[in-house]
């Protein structure tokens, strides 16, 4: 009776995957881009790089774009239609204070949407790094998304509807050496958004707070100014992954990839959110390399070493 009882609840199991993977199908290829004019959206480390670019963006959509970074000046030189706050991420006293500065001014209120885009990035092997380093790398890129969103999720519940967006990047799934404590940060966001998710499910309000991870390959950014790389041109990409006949996927096309602009990548995250898409990986082929190529390498040492080899990516 145990084993007939497992083998029905594991046919229902079964049949609502292949559901879900028909319905996400048809979302996606029917899905419409959101407006987002005169909705608020709130956007971390917007004094440069790829949050200046999307707070122009979403500036140009007609958005109430709210700017917070550590350099007021800076930040309030972005310019356009937006609202500047001079705030440490790291410091989740002073977030709630920003965050309630927002939510009770008439002009503005509870964000529609939250994009945590603050980092930094030290290129030192882990001997290297002091402890400084490290601790304030954490502080900015995992902590102060973990105190952003807090900061901000107690008002988006309240309402029952919001957006929260973060940018993690490609380092998010794979370690690699001078990188330690920013691999380890951006693996931190992707548990920390996975983990919430689940908690928004079991709230029951996927369905009006949505999510949305951003996994960037490298971006032409100042994060990437004290850096050299080993090739011109860095990783070469999967375009396109898979064909399946029978139980075997074949066809793995490789193509060269270099280093993305800031306008292009802000523009794949724009659309992204627009899209309310789960992950967003820029470029878009880059999720095979991070979830099929890691799922293949993963058992063996060896193999990554081999296929790091291949790709030839290092920071130096």
């Amino acid at each position: 009776l145990e084993m007939f009882e497992f083998l029905w609840n594991l046919f229902f199991t079964i049949c609502g995957c292949i559901v879900g993977f028909i319905m996400t199908f048809f979302e996606n290829w029917n899905s419409k881009p959101k407006t987002v004019a005169h909705h608020v959206i709130v956007i971390t480390g917007t004094a440069q790089g790829i949050a200046r670019e999307l707070a122009f963006l979403f500036a140009n959509l007609k958005a109430k774009v709210v700017m917070i970074d550590i350099d007021k000046e800076l930040n309030e030189q972005t310019g356009g239609q937006a609202y500047a706050y001079g705030c440490d991420v790291s410091d989740p006293e002073k977030l709630r204070v920003v965050a309630s500065e927002i939510v009770n001014d008439p002009r503005l209120g509870c964000p529609d949407i939250v994009i945590c885009s603050a980092g930094i990035w030290v290129v030192k092997q882990l001997d290297e790094a002091s402890d400084i380093e490290i601790k304030r790398t954490i502080d900015i890129n995992l902590l102060g998304y973990f105190w952003t969103i807090r900061a901000f999720y107690p008002y988006i519940l309240e309402r029952g509807s919001g957006h929260i967006v973060a940018i993690s990047s490609l380092a998010g799934y794979f370690g690699n050496s001078y990188a330690s404590a920013y691999c380890a940060s951006k693996f931190g966001v992707r548990g920390l958004m996975e983990s919430l998710q689940w908690e928004i499910q079991e709230r029951g309000l996927n369905e009006s707070i949505k999510l949305t991870t951003i996994h960037p390959f490298l971006t032409e950014t100042n994060l990437l100014n004290p850096m050299r790389f080993s090739t011109e041109h860095v990783f070469f990409m999967i375009e396109h992954l898979m064909h399946l006949s029978l139980h075997f996927i074949y066809l793995l096309i490789f193509s060269i990839l270099p280093i993305l602009q800031i306008n292009e990548t802000a523009q794949a995250i724009v659309d992204g959110v627009l899209h309310e898409k789960l992950d967003v990986f820029v470029p878009s082929y880059a999720r095979y390399i991070c979830i099929y190529l890691k799922s293949l390498t993963s058992s063996s040492i060896h193999v990554q070493a081999t296929v790091r080899d291949f790709l030839n990516i290092r920071y130096k």
